[in-house]
């Protein structure tokens, strides 16, 4: 997936489970929060617009901020399943594709 179209899906997940009245925070642990997300959103944002100089450090700093992010996101995807029970209407109001 493409910088832009990552960030454009990670917004809308984002963005999908704010106040999302089928998921409703907050979460147990060891899943993160929504503001963890964000706050790693933010950063993975900001290690983006530093790697437009094409260095190779701030490169390597991007993709590894996306990495942490796409770990995080997989770990909420998994629990969304478990609490929806797969129902794939709880699953589509995520903003993760079915």
């Amino acid at each position: 997936m493409s910088e832009a179209d990552f960030q454009a899906k990670v917004g809308h997940i984002l963005s999908s489970l704010t106040n999302n009245l089928n998921f409703p925070e907050p979460w147990p642990e060891p899943v993160p929060s929504l503001a963890q997300l964000n706050e790693v959103y933010r950063v993975y944002l900001d290690a983006y617009h530093a790697s437009l100089t094409r260095d190779t450090l701030k490169i390597k700093q991007r993709d590894a901020a996306r990495q942490t992010l796409t770990d995080m996101l997989k770990h909420v995807a998994s629990y969304l399943e478990v609490v929806a029970h797969l129902d794939t209407d709880k699953l589509f109001t995520t903003g993760f594709d079915l």
